[in-house]
């Protein structure tokens, strides 16, 4: 055997001794993983083993090794029996319903719809000691903020702190301008390029033993993990997470890890929602997706800026719909009843011809709680009762009428059966006044039926020489204004049916298979004041 041959073989027998104390340790991380819940104690327990076996580890190498375990080992806990003592405790929330304190929860979402911005908003309402954000409670106080923002600039970082009162803006000696931060705040930007290596996790971690209690988001996962070599698509990409909670364990810091959503998502939860493998949301204690409440077909526009939260569907999760104004969030409510009430605005909005003329009749009805029957629709649109029936099932099936008891009388052409009562599924059908305001807000999803509350009705038109209320047609095809749901006029609408300023019709410019009615001159429309086309007034009630 020559010199080269012998090296040769010595070397691969040092390889395969290395990979034989590699193998090694693996396995009593398993066992590690199994005999404790304690992070603490894995990691120590580890790290003696890998001494013992001439292997020896930091502690973040050894977190590394404990998260790769912790997602294989999955054998079967001994179940609960009789006799036993449950833990029902109720879940530490941190923001009720939505972040988990002292856990590490997922945020998931498309980009650019204000992920960021609510997270810091949630912090600063945390920080100052508020008692809820958005109407959800608050429970109690954080430490810091501290952010690994490899996604964002200092800038862009800047306008999210200075509107939540992070961050403030004072002038020196010199008269130049200098961006405060707040004593609460602790952040890299993305000109750091902080990543979720063992030098980032230990530099976090660091950070939070030192606050302990903080609020510690990662935005976004994919951008601190982008220059380790970890593919979205590979079931490792959850161990940067799972390695950071174990280095996080005990300083009672909750995480937030921000990540995108995939490009086709339009609906579901934060698991099926979320970008690449799906290992991410398997390693975290929460998970949570926002999406726009209505999402735009491709090619067009956001016009609509309200947001879904959706958290995973737990007892105390709280689905919710907010909206970022320029000066701050606001809630619509409950993303439940959001959802039915934009179902409903486009069930509302896509009725045609006589249906659609129906409905309005049984909501003007119902406006003074009069129910509505076939018989009576028949009588009103000159149809015979069994169409006026089939018509009322149908508004029915699409969720815009309800059944609401039966007549006493019976109805002999159906067959002598009970007259059913119909009445409208909504049910507010004025404005609730809106303080400060000349007029008020109109519910959150537009109606072909309305009132105004707080006003007074139209004063009687002038009379004619020859007694009786003055006509006053307002001519079809008049370009005119409209008074959207956000309290400002709108153009883009023309007359179609003017007769009656009190109870007109208006259907879009354009678009004729649409109409508006019951619209009133001077409150719901008004005189187009530039032309059609021209930019819309921005005087808001």
């Amino acid at each position: 055997m020559d010199i080269t041959q012998e090296d040769s073989e010595s070397s691969k027998a040092t390889l395969e001794d290395a990979q034989q104390r590699v193998q090694n340790l693996k396995r009593a991380a398993e066992k590690v993983v199994g005999s404790t819940s304690d992070s603490q104690d894995r990691l120590l327990l580890l790290r003696e083993h890998a001494e013992e076996i001439g292997l020896p580890i930091s502690r973040t190498e050894a977190a590394h090794y404990l998260a790769q375990a912790a997602g294989r080992n999955v054998g079967i806990p001994e179940p609960k029996r009789g006799g036993a003592k449950l833990d029902v405790s109720p879940l530490p929330w941190l923001w009720e319903g939505v972040i988990m304190r002292g856990r590490q929860n997922l945020l998931v979402a498309p980009p650019k719809i204000g992920k960021s911005a609510l997270m810091v908003a949630m912090a600063s309402a945390a920080i100052g000691g508020r008692e809820e954000f958005l109407n959800l409670p608050i429970c109690g106080t954080i430490n810091h903020l501290i952010i690994v923002g490899t996604d964002q600039n200092v800038s862009d970082w800047w306008v999210l702190f200075e509107r939540e009162g992070l961050g403030k803006k004072t002038l020196d000696s010199s008269g130049q301008t200098i961006h405060e931060l707040s004593e609460k705040v602790i952040f890299w930007s993305l000109e750091d390029n902080v990543q979720l290596n063992d030098a980032g996790i230990e530099a976090i971690s660091k950070l939070a033993a030192e606050n302990p209690g903080s609020l510690i988001i990662i935005d976004t996962y994919h951008a601190c993990i982008s220059q380790l070599g970890i593919e979205e698509s590979n079931s490792d990409f959850d161990i940067p997470a799972r390695q950071l909670e174990m280095m996080l364990a005990g300083t009672g810091s909750t995480t937030v890890l921000i990540h995108h959503t995939n490009k086709s998502v339009s609906g579901g939860n934060a698991i099926s929602a979320s970008r690449g493998n799906n290992s991410l949301a398997g390693a975290v204690s929460w998970s949570v997706l926002l999406n726009w409440l209505r999402i735009p077909l491709e090619g067009q526009m956001q016009t609509d800026h309200r947001i879904a939260c959706k958290p995973m569907g737990r007892s105390k999760a709280t689905s919710l719909v907010v909206e970022l104004k320029d000066d701050g969030w606001i809630s619509h409510g409950s993303g439940e009843d959001a959802m039915a009430a934009e179902s409903l605005a486009d069930a509302e909005m896509n009725l045609q011809g006589r249906q659609g003329d129906i409905y309005d009749h049984v909501c003007k009805l119902w406006e003074n709680q009069v129910h509505a029957t076939a018989a009576e629709v028949a009588s009103q649109f000159n149809i015979n009762n069994e169409k006026a029936h089939r018509a009322l099932r149908a508004l029915e099936r699409k969720g815009l009428l309800m059944q609401d008891g039966t007549k006493t009388t019976v109805d002999s052409s159906l067959g002598g059966r009970p007259a059913l009562l119909f009445k409208p599924t909504k049910k507010d059908f004025s404005y609730a006044p809106k303080s400060g305001g000349l007029r008020g807000k109109r519910e959150e999803t537009p109606s072909r039926t309305h009132e105004i509350d707080n006003l007074s009705p139209l004063p009687p038109l002038p009379p004619e020489s020859g007694g009786g209320e003055k006509k006053i047609a307002i001519i079809k095809g008049t370009p005119i204004q409209r008074l959207m749901p956000d309290g400002k006029w709108k153009n883009g609408w023309v007359v179609w049916d003017g007769t009656n300023p009190h109870d007109m019709t208006i259907q879009p410019l354009g678009n004729s298979q649409v109409k508006i009615r019951r619209q009133r001159w001077g409150i719901d429309v008004r005189e187009c004041l530039a032309g059609p086309f021209a930019q819309e007034d921005e005087y808001d009630f």
